[in-house]
C-alpha cells in the first residue's frame, strides 16, 4: 500500500472511530434552596430566621466556564460554555452537556459570572444578550449574580433589597470559581442556599448594591460558597 493511500486510511479509521465512540449526556440542574429544602421563588415570604421573613422574586446568575475534574486532573472542558440561570424561567435552570461516556469525574468546576475579555467583547447574544436584564449599558459590562427581593430586616422602603453583583477589573472584580465534589451521575443537582448566601451578609445595610465595587466583591465571595451538591 502506497503512504499516501495509508495516511488516507489511517485517518479514516480514526475519524469512524470517533464518530461512533459513545457519549453521555450529564444534566446539571440549578436550585435555589433555604437549607436542604428545595424552594420555588413565590410570592409567598420564606421563614428565614427568627427575625426575618424571606421572599425572593429574582434569582439569576451566570455559570461559565464549566469543567469536570477527576483526582485533580482536567477531563473534561466545555466549549463556548455560558450559561444563564435564572431561577423563576421555565427551563432556564438545567445545562446539558455532552461528552465520552469512559470519562469519570469527581468534581466539577465552573466559574460563577463572566470574565473579563468577555466583558470586554461588549454585548453579546444568546445567554449574553443584553435583554436578559444582566447587563449594565453604562457600565459596559454585565451583572454576574442577582438577587431581588424583600426582607423584614432591609431597612429599604417596604423592606427591598436589590443585589446586582458584576465587574471585571480589579480591585472590583467579581468573578468567582466554584468546585464542587461529586459522584460519578449523569444528574447532578446543585443547589444554591438563598439562607446561607444572605445570612452572610448584612442584608439590613447591604439591601442595594449596584456597581462594582469592593462590598460587591465580598458577596459575589459570599454567593460562591452558597453553592452545594443536593444529594438524592
Amino acid at each position: 500500500m502506497r503512504i499516501s493511500n495509508l495516511i488516507v486510511f489511517s485517518v479514516i479509521v480514526l475519524t469512524t472511530s470517533f464518530a461512533f465512540a459513545q457519549t453521555k449526556q450529564v444534566q446539571i440542574n440549578f436550585v435555589p434552596t433555604l437549607g436542604k429544602d428545595k424552594i420555588q421563588l413565590t410570592e409567598i415570604p420564606q421563614v428565614l430566621r427568627s427575625k426575618d421573613q424571606l421572599q425572593v422574586e429574582v434569582l439569576k446568575y451566570y455559570v461559565a466556564n464549566i469543567t469536570f475534574r477527576h483526582k485533580g486532573n482536567l477531563v473534561f472542558e466545555e466549549k463556548n460554555s455560558v450559561h444563564l440561570i435564572d431561577a423563576k424561567a421555565v427551563g432556564a435552570s438545567t445545562i446539558k452537556v455532552t461528552m465520552l461516556d469512559t470519562i469519570r469525574y469527581d468534581q466539577i468546576n465552573f466559574n460563577l459570572g463572566i470574565d473579563s475579555i468577555t466583558n470586554v467583547a461588549g454585548a453579546l447574544g444568546g445567554d449574553l444578550d443584553p435583554t436578559n436584564g444582566m447587563y449594565w449599558t453604562w457600565q459596559s459590562g454585565y451583572i454576574n449574580f442577582k438577587l431581588e427581593g424583600k426582607s423584614l430586616l432591609s431597612v429599604y422602603k417596604n423592606g427591598e433589597f436589590q443585589l446586582h453583583i458584576g465587574g471585571y477589573l480589579k480591585p472590583a472584580n467579581a468573578l468567582q470559581p466554584v468546585s464542587l465534589d461529586v459522584n460519578c451521575k449523569q444528574v447532578l443537582n446543585v443547589g444554591f442556599d438563598i439562607g446561607t448566601f444572605i445570612n452572610a451578609i448584612d442584608i439590613a445595610t447591604q439591601h442595594h448594591i449596584m456597581s462594582p465595587s469592593p462590598v460587591a466583591v465580598q458577596l459575589a465571595q459570599a454567593a460562591a460558597r452558597s453553592f452545594n451538591v443536593i444529594a438524592e
